[in-house]
């Protein structure tokens, strides 16, 4: 909705959410300024704000504040399993985490064959650049099992190999290496059962994660149970209408 002229209430209805966060993240040299307003979808009243002026080594402070706090203005209670992960940090280098969320950014927002080609590209440098970036050695072996998937090559199979196993040596309970390693198991073996049972893994730690009912679907069509397809694929793209892979897969 970057640039949107549609007003906060409509915006909540298409994503069918009760709160919009609306915000911006600016960068001069080292030094970052994240502003962010909760703010009520359904009556366009303001219910929360700040701005936050640190280093960039410091934006995953920043991000562990910014749930903490919205999750007060909302009187909701943070578990500290979850307060836990929001303090954990992927990596401690910006550069890699930058192409960590650019590799993410193409794979929701580009459709084409040569999607995961581009992905690998960053997620190599990632990697190269923290070689203890767990999400990002998942990712790398999401996307080396998808060439896979559509042309087979003992080499690529052995690449992603190499880096799920990277992942889960790294952090083995990381939502994001658990998604991965499912990940690996449908596209590298079109192993339903072991990959359904990680997708489930993932809906512990992330039950709105609209991953989880993407996966689950693709693998129920592949396996002809539509009427349990339809409603996960369907439930997908209605917790992220924005992702392009769901609405071409």
């Amino acid at each position: 909705y970057r640039g949107t002229t549609k007003p906060i209430k409509q915006i909540g209805q298409e994503l069918g959410v009760a709160y919009v966060l609306e915000g911006s993240v600016r960068r001069e040299g080292n030094k970052v300024r994240v502003t962010g307003q909760l703010i009520d979808a359904r009556t366009d009243a303001h219910v929360w704000g700040k701005a936050y002026d640190r280093d960039v080594t410091d934006i995953f402070a920043i991000q562990g504040e910014l749930a903490e706090a919205i999750a007060g203005a909302l009187q909701s209670v943070i578990s500290p399993e979850t307060k836990a992960f929001i303090a954990r940090r992927p990596t401690e280098n910006s550069a890699a985490y930058d192409d960590y969320l650019k590799a993410r950014q193409i794979a929701h927002t580009v459709v084409g064959m040569n999607i995961a080609e581009r992905e690998i590209t960053l997620l190599k440098d990632a990697v190269r650049l923290d070689p203890n970036f767990a999400a990002a050695w998942a990712d790398l072996a999401s996307c080396q099992a998808t060439l896979f998937f559509y042309s087979p090559t003992e080499q690529m199979l052995a690449a992603a190999k190499e880096a799920i196993e990277t992942a889960v040596r790294i952090a083995p309970d990381d939502p994001a290496v658990i998604e991965g390693l499912g990940d690996y198991y449908y596209l590298g073996y079109r192993d339903y059962a072991r990959a359904t049972e990680q997708y489930l893994r993932l809906a512990q730690a992330r039950p709105n994660a609209p991953e989880v009912y993407f996966h689950l679907g693709l693998i129920q069509r592949r396996q002809g149970r539509w009427a349990d397809a339809i409603p996960n694929l369907r439930r997908a793209l209605k917790l992220d209408p924005t992702n392009d892979d769901f609405l071409f897969r």
